[in-house]
């Protein structure tokens, strides 16, 4: 049986609904923090923050943990985020962060990813390249592909990504209409998008090498980008006016050309990406304009309690099968028979970097009883080699757990 097979047949999971002197870049502790919400008054705004210096196969940066560890800073004393921190991460660190933030932040929440490091193009597609990853292997690299099928699947309402890495424009492909606005008209629009999705892109430069050395022991774009942060006096403001005045600081003093764009096939529905500050800006002007407040969006109702357990343990399943680990696929589908777990023990094996992603409708219930109809996107390497995206149909059955009615186990995936 092919690996492609043994996926589709056996398990077939991911997540439901979802540079010389100035080198080119081709607080906090990992272990501090958690993006766990404590009640619903709790700060909905949260950042991952990554820069990477230290790489072990790739010439090394000098500005990216600095220009991180800065980054990281305002988020959280200005504009009140709660931080993650990666610094010098591996392709495992940060995957693992992204199963992090899918698993525990919901509609409500706002998330800025940030990444500063080594980048490249290779085939067409744009990739960020972790600290163990090697230039002549991709099996490290993190593809434009992968990060939009996370996006897809975290619920949070606005996502914005700032990457300032070589190449970091071709991450997305397909450009936003950012209009100016009048301030008659900022009110309405800044509450129109805050309340509509939005996955966006603000990137140092376009399909370019960009400059890891600048002012203040910072990159070029992490200078421009702390300077607005800090000096944007107006509150709240849209990500689309932070980029503008970070591209024109950028584009007058490099040769880069910043960019800010939808990022294609996310989730994208018309939204921005709003920052409230928390402390004042530092301000030179004769005063300050008065800025109309933004309406909260009405919280999403509860989730029916079958719904959400169902919800839950296709969230387990999708992080077991992701440890490629037959033991732990096994706590929450303890049906498997002896030959399952033999092909999923030597698929195992030989496979590598798996990420799978299932888009589910709503679930049938039948007593204790629930089938789930997905459409899944599954990325993996295999012996060494990345493999080419495979998608299928699979139809998931979960019963109640015999310990506890509010608890659901898989029973049996099979394809459509």
């Amino acid at each position: 049986m092919t690996v492609a097979a043994a996926m589709a047949a056996w398990a077939c999971v991911g997540l439901l609904y979802g540079q010389d002197t100035a080198k080119n870049r081709g607080v906090m502790d990992v272990t501090a923090t958690s993006f766990v919400p404590t009640s619903s008054s709790s700060a909905s705004f949260y950042a991952l923050v990554i820069g990477n210096n230290d790489y072990a196969s790739i010439g090394k940066l000098t500005t990216a943990v600095h220009d991180a560890e800065s980054i990281a800073e305002v988020l959280d004393q200005k504009f009140g985020f709660k931080v993650h921190l990666l610094r010098n991460a591996n392709r495992s660190d940060i995957l693992s962060a992204l199963n992090e933030i899918r698993r525990t932040l919901d509609e409500n929440t706002n998330l800025v990813i940030y990444f500063a490091g080594h980048g490249l193009r290779d085939s067409g597609q744009a990739y960020w390249l972790p600290i163990d990853a090697t230039q002549d292997s991709n099996v490290n690299w993190i593809s434009a592909a992968d990060l939009a099928d996370d996006l897809r699947a975290i619920r949070s309402r606005h996502i914005l990504i700032i990457s300032d890495s070589c190449f970091s424009g071709g991450l997305a492909r397909s450009r936003g209409d950012y209009e100016g606005i009048t301030p008659a008209d900022r009110s309405g629009k800044l509450n129109q998008w805050f309340t509509a999705k939005s996955r966006n892109l603000m990137a140092s430069g376009g399909d370019e090498p960009v400059s890891d050395g600048g002012p203040d022991g910072h990159s070029v774009f992490a200078h421009a980008l702390l300077a607005q942060f800090g000096s944007i006096d107006e509150s709240p403001f849209p990500a689309r006016y932070l980029s503008s005045e970070v591209y024109t600081q950028v584009f007058g003093s490099s040769l880069q050309s910043p960019e800010y764009e939808v990022i294609r096939d996310s989730g994208h529905d018309g939204g921005d990406f709003i920052f409230f500050r928390t402390v004042p800006a530092t301000f030179t002007g004769s005063g300050k304009p008065s800025i109309p407040s933004i309406a909260s969006p009405a919280p999403p109702p509860p989730l029916n309690p079958a719904i959400e357990g169902v919800v839950t343990a296709l969230h387990r399943y999708a992080d077991a099968y992701e440890s490629e680990s037959v033991s732990e696929l096994m706590e929450v589908w303890p049906t498997l028979s002896k030959q399952q777990k033999g092909k999923l023990n030597a698929t195992f094996n030989k496979m590598n970097a798996l990420r799978m992603h299932l888009n589910c409708k709503d679930p049938a219930f039948d007593s204790d009883a629930a089938q789930v109809r997905c459409s899944q996107v599954v990325r993996y390497t295999y012996a060494g080699k990345v493999q080419p995206p495979q998608s299928d149909s699979v139809s998931i059955t979960l019963k109640r757990s015999d310990k506890s009615q509010s608890d659901w186990l898989v029973n049996e995936v099979k394809p459509n």
